[in-house]
């Protein structure tokens, strides 16, 4: 691999970004005392860090990407997606997820993209889509086999992950739909605690809550579901998964809440699997007794 390596990257949220570590720790720990920071991997790994995958309107996108420094040859890829509601969170939350899933012997990359309070939906659609093509267009600089390349992310960003590989070469939200779309396609899908579907009854009433001023839906999408129910309709994966789309892994906290339209997504689909971490909360795979069962639910998944 010809790209330099890092020892360690260091990519800092907005100081008005309140999805971190440190905070999800304190306000989990409280209802979970056994909960603990989970250890950096073992292995020796190569790091390559804020590597620009897109710029928009000023603004450069970027991701870091880890894999073991020992690896020989083309290994198979995952692009991980944060979560934070679409408007908070950022990429180094997934540090430690992408390092233990590197020393399994995967290339995984995590990126940012751009948050509700700067461009409305489908914005982070499109950019995690150019995430993807950036890959697999650099996939021998880094190492990684592109018919091998997975998408996933957690919350929110389970949800991004689930819509993008669920919409390539779809015109309504595949920019590339007329151009190489086959460059956005993705090898298996991974949604930890990501919705389904924006329209379910269950996700109505958590995500069209009217005392929630505004709810993190409505802030993405810039309107309530009665104001703009087209768009909550195609932001739903449920609303293009069929038996032609890619295997599909869901990890699931112990919130139903989270997996609003999960099932109905399962009916429609030809491969899929389910994972539950009994009495999990949300935010679940950023911490211990939680992160290494997650590891090795994507890891068995995507080995097969």
């Amino acid at each position: 691999m010809a790209a330099r390596a890092e020892t360690a990257c260091h990519t800092q949220a907005s100081p008005a970004n309140g999805y971190t570590i440190e905070a999800t720790f304190n306000k989990l720990q409280k209802k979970h005392p056994g909960i603990q920071l989970p250890q950096a991997p073992t292995a020796k790994l190569n790091r390559w860090c804020n590597q620009t995958y897109k710029q928009v309107e000023g603004r450069l996108l970027a991701m870091d990407i880890f894999a073991r420094a020992d690896q020989a040859g083309v290994a198979p890829a995952l692009l991980l997606v944060h979560g934070g509601g679409w408007r908070a969170g950022s990429r180094d939350l997934y540090h430690t997820l992408a390092a233990r899933l590197a020393e399994k012997g995967y290339v995984v990359a995590t990126a940012s993209y751009r948050l509700a309070g700067e461009a409305k939906y489908p914005a982070a659609v499109y950019d995690i889509r150019d995430a993807v093509r950036w890959l697999r267009l650099n996939a021998e600089k880094y190492g990684l086999d592109p018919k091998r390349l997975a998408l996933g992310g957690g919350s929110a960003g389970g949800q991004i992950a689930s819509l993008v590989g669920l919409t390539s070469g779809h015109s309504e939200l595949d920019q590339y739909s007329a151009h190489n779309p086959e460059l956005g396609q993705v090898s298996a899908i991974v949604n930890i605690d990501g919705l389904s579907s924006f329209t379910v009854p269950l996700a109505l009433k958590h995500e069209n809550d009217p005392r929630k001023k505004p709810s993190s839906a409505e802030a993405w999408f810039g309107g309530r579901y009665e104001e703009l129910p087209a768009i909550w309709v195609q932001a739903s994966p449920l609303s293009y998964a069929s038996e032609q789309s890619p295997p599909m892994l869901f990890i699931n906290s112990s919130r139903p809440r989270f997996s609003a339209g999960q099932s109905e997504v399962i009916q429609r689909l030809k491969h899929s699997q389910v994972q539950a971490l009994q009495g999990a909360p949300h935010s679940f795979w950023l911490f211990e007794p939680w992160l290494t069962p997650t590891v090795d639910f994507i890891d068995r998944f995507l080995r097969k």
